[in-house]
């Protein structure tokens, strides 16, 4: 048996009882409202006789002002009973209508017959519950009203009080009404059915509308609606992290991000196009892509004779806090001054994904290499061995073999390093006692370096705790250090001086210890010492940009904090915090 394929869509939510779909409370008030008019208007036709000259057949009689005083009753109580919506709906409509027929009927008898002026309410009431009720009501109350007159009429006759032809107004009177209900009945139908179209559609709108929201809401790319006064209207959450915003509170982009909104002044100061300037959809002029205008040269002498500058580019990278966010814009009206739509883009973090990118790559290449690398160091290593077992070496040779075996052994260890960052394995730690590694590490520094000791101090503070790193990873963490100070550090034609430094850190439970490599170079520019340790940033023309990266890396799976600072010699600093042994 095959199932019945079901739509996914959902069904529309029931519409609640406040729905104007008739009758509606909004619609009773309304005619309650006009009802409680008419009274008064007949109450004061009562008390200011200059007033019954304008209403044909209306005459001040006990039985009027009694029939005109119930009449106002009935009329707040009904009135009462829907502002407090005690009673059923249906109920007030039937009962307020079948009342105005009885009572201009009534008025109508008391005044002359069909010749007077109530004939009008009645319609009104007749037209009036056709479009409150259901359309087959509409006959009824059609029904009721030709009935009243009819009545009123045959008792005229009767009397001799009615006029010759009353009888032929009186039909055509009743033919009004019935035409009145008919037309109602007509317009009520087509009412509800725009009606339930209209809900239906805002039930579609308001699920488009959340899924619109959802979906913006939950780009990675920032989202601003401004208006042209220039405040932000609508903002996703990434837009607010970007600008540090809070959530659901308009305000002037000016006071948000002063920079975007003087971007944006200047973009809009130039005409850009508008979202009416684009080509519709399907329309064979549309590009296929996208066209990024290049940014703007600078002035040339041209503009200085009258040529017209190159416009900016609506795309931009601006620093806005301390970001440096991607900016482009849509103008939302006919107006370049008018709503805007801005999108913007953390410029930070796309530069790390495709960084990322860069590193899995090289991560790959390197460790290749680095397989490849072990084999032939390892014969080094071997040889090197084999010949130190000579007797006839000199001690010259055998201070160089000792170099070749204790390089071979560094150049194994950066190849380990290289293989366990790309594997992202854990690190072997040990303690260190730090005086007596540090003295090793910078006897070998100053002999590799080339660097005399005036040029390259060593300080140690006394009582040094021990440390638990892996001693390997931490050595190439300062040997970088100190390569990357060679290249930068020295003043004019004086050669570069370098300082190892290390001692305890204070107010630290249990106690660790820093080390300090530092050196007597210019002080390292803000925005540069801000993007050094990402990878692949260097300044120098033969660099690489990963001796600071590696170093960073190496540092962190280590658990050392590796930091930048001014010396107080206006030198520059990087400052290992090291774990503590226990």
């Amino acid at each position: 048996m095959t199932a019945t394929p079901r739509s996914n869509r959902p069904e529309p939510a029931p519409l609640p009882d406040d729905h104007p779909i008739y009758p509606s409370w909004r619609a009773l008030h309304w005619f309650g409202f006009y009802r409680l008019v008419l009274a008064l208007g007949l109450s004061l036709l009562l008390f200011i006789p200059p007033l019954e000259a304008l209403v044909a057949g209306f005459d001040q009689t006990p039985a009027t002002v009694s029939l005109v005083i119930t009449y106002l009753a009935l009329v707040l109580l009904g009135l009462a009973l829907t502002q407090t919506r005690r009673a059923d709906k249906a109920a007030l409509v039937h009962t307020g209508v079948f009342i105005d027929l009885l009572v201009f009927s009534l008025l109508m008898h008391q005044g002359g017959g069909i010749n007077s002026s109530f004939g009008l309410p009645m319609g009104i009431a007749v037209a009036a519950g056709a479009l409150l009720m259901e359309g087959r009501l509409s006959l009824l109350f059609a029904a009721f009203a030709t009935t009243g007159i009819m009545a009123v009429q045959i008792h005229a006759q009767l009397s001799g009080l009615g006029p010759r032809d009353g009888f032929t107004q009186a039909g055509l009177l009743g033919a009004t009404y019935f035409m009145v209900a008919i037309l109602a009945h007509v317009l009520y139908r087509r009412l509800q059915a725009a009606e339930r179209l209209a809900a239906s559609r805002q039930v579609d709108i308001d699920d488009l509308h959340k899924l619109n929201a959802f979906i913006i809401q939950r780009m990675g790319t920032g989202v601003l609606v401004v208006d042209e006064d220039r405040r932000i209207r609508l903002s996703n959450a990434a837009a607010n992290e970007l600008l540090g915003t809070p959530n659901g509170k308009p305000q002037l982009l000016a006071r948000s991000a002063p920079e975007l909104a003087a971007w944006l002044a200047r973009q809009t100061a130039h005409g850009r196009p508008c979202a009416s300037d684009f080509p519709a959809a399907g329309d064979p002029s549309a590009r296929a892509e996208e066209t990024r205008i290049p940014p703007s040269p600078a002035p040339s002498p041209a503009t200085a004779t009258g040529a017209r500058a190159p416009e900016p580019s609506p795309d931009a990278t601006l620093r806005v806090g301390d970001r440096d966010l991607a900016v482009s814009f849509l103008g939302l009206g006919r107006d370049s001054q008018g709503a805007a739509l801005l999108f913007l883009r953390d410029q930070r973090a796309l530069l790390q994904e495709a960084q990322q990118i860069k590193l899995a790559a090289l991560g790959r290449l390197t460790a290749s290499i680095a397989h490849n690398i072990r084999n032939p160091l390892s014969a080094v290593n071997h040889a090197s061995q084999l010949l130190a077992e000579s007797p006839d070496l000199s001690a010259e040779d055998q201070h160089l073999l000792a170099i070749i075996a204790r390089n071979s052994g560094r150049i194994d260890g950066i190849v380990e390093s290289v293989l366990q960052l790309s594997r992202g394995q854990p690190p072997e730690l040990q303690t260190l006692d730090l005086p007596t590694w540090l003295e090793e590490l910078h006897a070998e520094l100053s002999e590799t370096r080339r660097l005399p000791a005036a040029r390259f101090p060593l300080d140690l503070a006394a009582e040094i705790p021990p440390v638990r790193v892996n001693a390997g990873h931490l050595h190439q963490i300062i040997a970088n250090l100190c390569d990357n100070a060679l290249k930068y550090a020295g003043k004019g034609d004086q050669p570069p001086r370098l300082g190892l430094s290390a001692g305890p850190v204070p107010g630290t439970s249990p106690p660790s210890a820093f080390i300090e490599v530092s050196d007597d170079g210019e002080p390292i520019d803000p925005e540069v010492a801000r993007e050094m340790f990402a990878p692949f940033y260097t300044t120098s023309v033969s660099g690489t940009g990963l001796g600071l990266y590696i170093a960073l890396e190496l540092a962190a799976i280590n658990g050392i904090s590796l930091d930048y600072r001014l010396t107080p010699a206006g030198g520059n600093g990087f400052r290992l915090l090291l774990p503590a042994a226990s």
